[in-house]
């Protein structure tokens, strides 16, 4: 496989982790769970949330694109 295509694996795959860890983080925040307080509000954490999964998006229609099996 070509380089550029596994960096873009690569990105993909670390970018997705992120953002399930922080969807997790949110979703125990808004139940109480959180072990911790966050410094930042929870709707800045959000939109955080909501970007990272617009960029998902974007990455799997350009893997599509690209003939990139994800």
């Amino acid at each position: 496989m070509e380089s550029w295509k596994e960096r873009f694996k690569k990105e993909y795959y670390e970018l997705r982790e992120r953002f399930q860890k922080l969807d997790m983080m949110i979703d125990q925040y808004e139940k109480g769970q959180l072990e911790f307080e966050p410094k930042c509000p929870i709707d800045l954490l959000k939109g955080q949330r909501s970007t990272m999964w617009n960029y998902l998006k974007i990455l799997e229609q350009r893997a599509k694109i690209e003939e990139i099996k994800l």
